[in-house]
């Protein structure tokens, strides 16, 4: 049986080091990581979870890629086919998106839109988007409306944005959701909303 290849963006990141540890530890795929490293994406994280397993090495690779980009044609076939795609990549400071909304929302906004182009040409089995539960409750008019209309499709429950990070995430949602509704939709698309974080073994090294 062919080995399963999965993507995760944000690999580098708090959340997505530790999927790439699980995935590693659990499975015998082979994990394909893209991070900017530019943000909160460090080698370091990555280094604690292989250190220990030297036979890991043929089982992992990271590419350098700022996803406000479109991934190139050289990184696409360096890549190859992909089985599923997990879309961690993204900017979560709420302290930063209060002081500069414009770039925060862009950089967020772009990085979804480039992944979610690359899945409609790869056409992974999957497509996994995390997202936060903060974006539940009664939005903004516009927004809500929106909200009201795939409430009543979806069964989707609403929640009012206090900071950009919420309104990013919601433009997200809505986004994603969109995409669902289409008979043309590439690939099986999962949207996840998390509360709460816990690190695990890599506090010894922030």
């Amino acid at each position: 049986m062919e080995t399963k290849k999965i993507l995760i963006s944000g690999v580098a990141g708090s959340i997505g080091v530790h999927v790439l540890a699980h995935l590693l530890h659990n499975t015998d795929w082979f994990v394909v990581g893209l991070a900017s490293f530019r943000h909160r994406g460090w080698t370091d994280r990555i280094n604690e979870v292989v250190k220990d397993h030297p036979d890991w090495s043929n089982r992992y690779e990271v590419h350098t890629h700022d996803l406000t980009a479109p991934l190139s044609p050289i990184l696409k076939s360096k890549i190859g086919h992909i089985d599923y795609i997990i879309n961690l990549a993204s900017l979560s400071d709420v302290e930063a998106s209060i002081k500069d909304p414009t770039t925060f929302i862009q950089n967020n906004v772009w990085s979804v839109l480039n992944m979610l182009e690359y899945a409609r040409e790869v056409k992974p089995k999957a497509f996994v988007q995390f997202s936060t539960d903060e974006v539940f409750g009664a939005l903004v008019p516009l927004i809500r409306r929106l909200m009201k209309i795939l409430h009543t499709i979806l069964a989707v429950h609403t929640a009012l944005p206090k900071h950009p990070l919420i309104i990013w995430s919601a433009l997200i949602f809505i986004h994603t959701i969109c995409r669902l509704l289409f008979p043309t939709a590439p690939t099986t698309m999962v949207l996840i909303n998390f509360r709460k974080n816990y690190m695990d073994f890599l506090l010894q090294i922030y």
